[in-house]
């Protein structure tokens, strides 16, 4: 599962050091994939509408044959799930438990609008579970890069690198995140059951790299979503020391379910905490 990165790097997936190399092996093709974002956002947007009515661009498409073509070098047998792909019906069917997931362009109506809150996405399942992922913020020029067992780092426009962690909770007072647009009757009844909270409203996949970070502490969410917009902020939330469940039972938030429909799930930064606390949904 190794292929030569073209720098010397030979990253696999299996050991803290593996993935260690993998994450410093994708920053290059998510700064590509961003720059590639960001040529066409200057040269204008055009959009067309997919099958189930969701709008695409050549943003999204370019994006994602540049982290494809830079995880088969990696990495190359280990399924890849893109959402362009996915959407064209070119997904490969027989993934398994281990694959990659990609968003291109998480946010791709905020991006058609002429807003900054969308990302690149790149995210590692094994076993059906997140453990790694890289995302980016094209127009902050911010990257984000976790793994389990590795820690987690920024890396901002100018290079400059920087370890990051998820925040202690404590009996602090409350940051959540919620999206500015997908707030569905029962977000909004857990947001206000939740005791003298801080409610922030964010898009896309930022909200993940918030809580990586330690700007915030829940992030909950009913409102559907797919898979591949949750991998790569989860496997970054994981190695900065968060965890992400499925909202309603609390079990561990997995992947590679039918369609990669996503269930509702909260990420949150201080599982412990968070549950001393009972401000887990199943707990209320």
């Amino acid at each position: 599962m190794t292929a030569d990165s073209g720098n010397g790097v030979k990253p696999g997936i299996d050991t803290p050091d593996a993935r260690r190399a993998l994450l410093d092996a994708l920053v290059d093709p998510v700064r590509r994939a961003a720059d590639a974002i960001e040529d066409v956002r200057k040269g204008g947007i055009t959009a067309r509408e997919k099958a189930d009515k969701s709008p695409v661009t050549a943003a999204d498409e370019a994006a994602e044959q540049i982290i494809e073509a830079a995880l088969r070098e990696l990495t190359p047998d280990i399924p890849i799930v893109g959402e362009e792909a996915f959407s064209a019906g070119t997904a490969p069917e027989d993934i398994g438990g281990t694959f990659w997931l990609i968003d291109p362009v998480d946010g791709t109506k905020e991006f058609v609008r002429g807003g900054k809150d969308y990302t690149v996405n790149v995210g590692l399942i094994v076993n059906y579970e997140a453990v790694l992922g890289v995302l980016m913020s094209p127009r902050e020029g911010t990257l984000w890069a976790g793994a389990e067992g590795v820690g987690a780092f920024r890396l901002d426009h100018n290079g400059r690198r920087e370890a990051i962690s998820a925040r202690s909770l404590a009996n602090r007072p409350l940051i959540v995140l919620a999206s500015y647009r997908h707030r569905d009757t029962q977000t909004k009844r857990y947001l206000e059951a939740l005791p003298n909270a801080k409610v922030t409203g964010r898009g896309s996949s930022i909200k993940f790299a918030m809580l990586a970070e330690g700007n915030a502490d829940l992030y909950p969410r009913w409102y559907a979503c797919s898979e591949w917009d949750t991998a790569a902020g989860h496997g970054l939330l994981v190695g900065a020391g968060g965890q992400v469940f499925d909202a309603k039972t609390g079990e561990p938030l997995r992947y590679a379910k039918p369609g990669f429909e996503n269930i509702p799930f909260i990420a949150v930064g201080d599982a412990d905490a968070a549950t001393a606390r009972k401000l887990m949904p199943w707990q209320r």
